[in-house]
């Protein structure tokens, strides 16, 4: 499977926020024909490990997922897209993220078709994503928090061009505000 890195990590890049740098992006999700058909009706799966912020983001990305019409399901086997959203600010969340991760290859090795994403600031650390690359070939997403607002077309394009996607990228000073969450 080829491998597109759109971006990686750069702690450095990361570190260098000012307040007065800080951009607002109001997404619109507009999204091509081709996109939506592949969006509607795929079953989603989402697992969060961390604080309340990755909450939110799992808020977030069902809402995106959600509007387009995809179906939230509560059990992975059913899943036609597996996202694991992570946490790097507690050891035991990533010890169980590198369990669960493991724990899918299963159903993967079972229905190629099945999309693993791997989100959350646990991917950020550049250090963990190369771990992550190297020992879960099967994970077909990467998408840091910068990159959640392109959820969808990373999954549609993993899907049609049949590569992994790495995009986590470092954005100081950049928000993407939406309005769009799904607390069910």
């Amino acid at each position: 499977m080829k491998t597109k890195v759109i971006n990686k990590p750069d702690l450095l890049k990361a570190s260098n926020r000012r307040k007065q740098d800080t951009n607002v992006i109001y997404n619109d999700f507009n999204y091509s024909n081709e996109v939506k058909d592949f969006i509607k009706n795929k079953k989603v799966f989402i697992k969060t490990y961390g604080c309340q912020a990755n909450v939110r983001d799992e808020e977030y990305m069902l809402g995106q997922l959600i509007e387009q019409g995809s179906i939230k399901v509560d059990d992975e086997k059913s899943a036609d897209i597996i996202v694991i959203n992570t946490c790097a600010v507690r050891e035991n969340a990533e010890d169980k993220v590198y369990g669960e991760i493991g724990n899918l290859k299963n159903l993967y090795y079972k229905n190629k078709n099945l999309i693993i994403a791997i989100t959350g600031c646990m991917i950020e650390q550049p250090e963990i994503l190369d771990f992550l690359l190297n020992t879960f070939p099967y994970v077909k997403l990467y998408l840091g928090t910068h990159e959640l607002h392109n959820l969808i077309n990373y999954l549609y394009e993993v899907n049609k061009n049949n590569e992994r996607i790495i995009a986590v990228e470092s954005k100081p000073g950049e928000v993407i505000e939406d309005d769009r969450v799904d607390r069910s």
